[in-house]
């Protein structure tokens, strides 16, 4: 089951490609990583 996400559909391939490349960059772990998807998803949801 496909479910619409709030915003663009594109917003949903943003967060994954910057997913991929800050993962890549400092580790899935990492607490940057934590900041700036808190920050992403802010934004994204308004």
């Amino acid at each position: 089951m496909l479910r619409k996400m709030s915003g663009i559909p594109e917003s949903a391939e943003l967060i994954n490609n910057v997913t991929n490349l800050v993962t890549g960059l400092y580790g899935p772990d990492s607490s940057e990583w934590h900041i700036i998807a808190s920050i992403l998803r802010k934004h994204l949801e308004g």
